[in-house]
C-alpha cells in the first residue's frame, strides 16, 4: 500500500488486504492498495513480510512503513504479481 500524501509504503500482511485498505483509509484518507500476493499459508507470508522488511529496511520510515523509489515499487510489484492495481 502507499500513502498518496507521502509516497510512503507499507509492506505487510494481512488475511483481507482491501478491509486492511479500507481500516488505513479511515485512518489516513489517501491510502492505495499497490500489489497484493496469496499465500498458501501465514508462517509463509510471515516469513516473506520478514525478508522484504531487511531488504529494504534502510528505506525504513517507521514499523512497516517505508520510503521506497520508484525502483523499488516495481520490484515489490513484479515479485507480487498475483494481481496488480
Amino acid at each position: 500500500m502507499r500513502d498518496i500524501r507521502n509516497n510512503a509504503c507499507k509492506i505487510g500482511i494481512s488475511a483481507n488486504p482491501v478491509i486492511r485498505e479500507r481500516t488505513l483509509q479511515s485512518e489516513q484518507p489517501q491510502i492505495e492498495l499497490l500489489a497484493l500476493k496469496k499465500f498458501i499459508n501465514r508462517k509463509i507470508a510471515l516469513a516473506i513480510e520478514k525478508a522484504l522488511h531487511v531488504v529494504y529496511n534502510d528505506k525504513r520510515k517507521r514499523g512497516e512503513w517505508f520510503n521506497l523509489d520508484t525502483e523499488d515499487i516495481s520490484e515489490l510489484v513484479a515479485t507480487l504479481d498475483d494481481e496488480i492495481l
